[in-house]
């Protein structure tokens, strides 16, 4: 009797789930379209995934080597994650 009352449910739940994932999917894909977007011109523009980062001597490093003891001194003020460099990012967009 148990295993009817269950099924009743999972039939009784399952348009919801489809059309929960029916609409997600519609969602993420109206999210990622260029269809609504202006055209632009020129080509494609290159992100960056990440800032500079610093840069530390790769030579003889082991699986336990703490490469913080490593990190060679910084040659520009827009390391990655940090305010300045965040704020020349800004800016450039502006």
């Amino acid at each position: 009797m148990a295993g009817v009352m269950r099924s009743a449910v999972v039939r009784r739940r399952c348009p919801f789930v489809g059309l929960a994932l029916i609409l997600l999917s519609t969602f993420v894909y109206l999210n990622n379209t260029s269809r609504f977007g202006a055209a632009r011109a020129g080509g494609p523009t290159l992100l960056a995934h990440r800032g500079v980062a610093q840069r530390f001597e790769v030579a003889g490093l082991q699986n336990d080597t703490c490469t913080a003891t490593l990190i060679t001194p910084p040659t520009t003020p827009y390391l990655e994650n940090t305010l300045p460099s965040i704020g020349a990012q800004l800016r450039r967009w502006r």
